[in-house]
């Protein structure tokens, strides 16, 4: 076979390849317009090669996103025969308007120092990205109420106190009282049932920019922010209290408060709460 006819059987043998591949693939010219994309590509526009090849890669994505595809076009421009590649993961929409990530990676194409055009491979990396978001929220809240946990609490407090400015916080810590005879008479899944009760009435009955935590068993804490955030957690006790006591197993709760002190850690803050919380406990029992 003479060497055209072997080059260009390896050139449909190459494009057929790339036409199968599931990753999207896509070459343009210096200017963003596209004079080649593979079936991926064209699939996650869902439009046909004609309505492709043409048009720049900036008017194919979502008018939302324009100006950040601009700003990418421009960083490809800025290519040197020295540095010809780029990565980086983008965001965007499918044409069912379903979020998806990409990871991308983009060639430059030169003719010794003259830049030619760019060649874009992008791999679809949204279920790595939903399992890491996924594992992120798990890592921070509880997994029967949905509440901020014991780690997703200290990171708030960490926040509010990382200035080394005493906040305008308070904290509450609740220990549900009567919890226990529900969980022994009628069972772990009822009192399961009741937790999730309780983490649903304390987020009712707090206000929009509280903070709701369950650190486990049938103990929580509520954080409160804003101005005289120590007075609303105060004030809000009694709303609290309601709230327990209008569930279907009503609950009673020993609460202890404290507000952030000069050089107060997370622990500290928390560790006053506590102990408030046990001298109510005391003081009720006697």
């Amino acid at each position: 076979m003479p060497d055209h006819s072997n080059a260009l059987w390896q050139q449909l043998s190459l494009k057929a390849i790339v036409d199968d591949l599931p990753d999207m693939v896509f070459r343009t010219r210096v200017d963003g317009t596209i004079n080649y994309a593979n079936q991926a590509y064209l699939d996650f526009h869902g439009l046909p090669a004609e309505q492709v090849i043409g048009r720049s890669f900036v008017d194919l994505s979502p008018s939302e996103e324009r100006d950040v595809i601009r700003t990418v076009l421009l960083e490809l421009q800025q290519l040197t025969p020295e540095h010809p590649t780029r990565r980086n993961e983008h965001e965007t929409r499918t044409v069912t308007g379903a979020p998806s990530w990409h990871e991308w990676s983009d060639q430059a194409i030169f003719d010794g120092d003259e830049l030619l055009g760019f060649m874009s491979v992008g791999r679809d990396v949204t279920r790595r990205r939903l399992q890491q978001a996924r594992a992120a929220f798990h890592l921070i809240h509880d997994s029967l109420t949905g509440l901020r946990n014991r780690r997703g609490l200290f990171r708030h407090l960490d926040g509010l106190l990382e200035d080394g400015v005493v906040p305008d916080v308070g904290l509450l810590y609740l220990d549900l009282n009567g919890f226990k005879a529900v969980n022994d008479t009628l069972g772990h899944r009822v009192g399961d049932m009741a937790l999730v009760g309780c983490a649903d009435a304390l987020r009712a009955a707090s206000g929009p920019r509280d903070l709701v935590c369950r650190l486990g068993g049938d103990e929580f804490v509520v954080v409160t922010a804003g101005p005289d955030g120590g007075g609303q957690a105060k004030a809000l006790i009694p709303e609290l209290r309601r709230a327990l006591a209008g569930l279907p197993h009503p609950l009673g709760a020993s609460i202890g408060l404290s507000v952030p002190r000069e050089g107060d850690t997370p622990t500290a803050l928390l560790e006053r709460a506590d102990a408030s919380m046990y001298a109510e406990k005391r003081s009720r029992s006697r």
